[in-house]
């Protein structure tokens, strides 16, 4: 019985301890995240210039009053932090550093940094410390500020069509951060890549901003077997959806089937421009003429246009292909000569 009563006892001990345990008390301050939103309503990056707010994200108990909320910053290859925006209740925010002149400190919201112009020197590791009666809690962002430097215009290409090589060029001064390549040959048949290319060369300016060149050179005697590839190239910042570049069609067209329609009894002249793959290119044209006894029906000319051989007008609605018919004056005089001699044989036997 003593035993048993024993037993009883730890087994009712033992439960009491583990509901203890399993019950969760009051917890203090969590935060959980910080989030960015851009003028342009980024989430993961912001342009410089452009206006952006810092939200950081969490939950205080019942009885718990926030005393500060701060805001430290490390730069990107730093091992220190320094204090940039500090919120305390009842008084006016205090931005220090990279974020002195830079953001709109008559905000009273203890979660929310209001920056006026995001700027490339803000880039880093930023943490938010939410300081309570109670405990604390932090949590860290990495906020990217992209100087969007290289548009369409830093790229030239051309195309000598007499050797049919395709020259590529690119100039790039400003960007930042640090871009990577996602360049190649793409074949858009198979929807792969052929080839990766990387920049030609990188530099670091002294403002902390990056010169990048690139210039390639396809001839098309290496790619003979393709006949729908494209040069694209494309700066990808990591860590964000930003990418910048050009897609572009090496040699141009593939051209239209060198033979094109054919109008019967007829002929047709056709010029001599042909694509690199030795087809006639786009904006080639054939003109159609028939036989002395024949009527040309359908367009007489037709242009080498996106493949296909079309009638030159874009309005044109007939047949769209040409050929050679007998001529309306053409049957009724025949059928009046049948009729005469009808006639003629007629008279002469009756």
């Amino acid at each position: 019985m003593r035993k048993a009563r024993f037993v009883s006892a730890w087994l009712l001990t033992s439960a009491f301890f583990h509901c203890f345990i399993l019950i969760p008390r009051s917890l203090g301050v969590i935060v959980s995240h910080i989030s960015l939103l851009s003028e342009s309503n980024r989430t993961d990056y912001a342009l410089q210039g452009e206006h952006a707010s810092l939200h950081c994200h969490y939950q205080t108990a019942p009885d718990e009053t926030v005393s500060s909320v701060r805001w430290e910053w490390k730069h990107r290859g730093s091992e220190e932090s320094v204090e940039v925006y500090v919120w305390r209740p009842n008084r006016r925010p205090v931005a220090r550093e990279i974020f002195f002149g830079r953001t709109d400190v008559s905000n009273t919201d203890p979660s929310v940094i209001i920056i006026r112009q995001a700027h490339m020197d803000m880039e880093g590791k930023y943490r938010c410390v939410v300081q309570t009666n109670e405990m604390s809690g932090y949590t860290d962002f990495q906020l990217i500020v992209i100087v969007d430097a290289c548009q369409e215009n830093v790229w030239t290409t051309e195309l000598d069509p007499d050797t049919c090589t395709d020259t590529i060029r690119m100039h790039c001064v400003g960007l930042f951060p640090k871009p990577s390549a996602s360049c190649g040959v793409y074949n858009e048949d198979t929807r792969t890549y052929l080839t990766s290319v990387p920049f030609d060369r990188i530099v670091t300016l002294r403002n902390s901003t990056y010169e990048i060149t690139l210039t390639n050179r396809y001839v098309i005697r290496d790619w003979t077997s393709y006949t729908n590839i494209w040069f694209k190239c494309f700066f990808v910042i990591d860590g964000t959806s930003w990418r910048r570049g050009i897609t572009y069609k090496l040699f141009g067209d593939y051209g239209c089937d060198p033979n094109p329609p054919h109008p019967g009894p007829g002929t047709y002249n056709m010029t001599e421009e042909k694509s690199c793959w030795n087809r006639p290119r786009e904006g080639a044209m054939v003109q159609y003429s028939c036989n002395s006894s024949k009527l040309l029906r359908g367009p007489e000319i037709l242009v080498c246009r996106n493949g296909s051989w079309l009638p030159e007008s874009p309005d044109w609605n007939g047949s769209p292909e040409p050929y050679c018919n007998i001529a309306p004056c053409m049957k009724l005089c025949f059928l009046v000569t049948w009729i005469s001699l009808a006639i003629v044989i007629g008279t002469h036997f009756f």
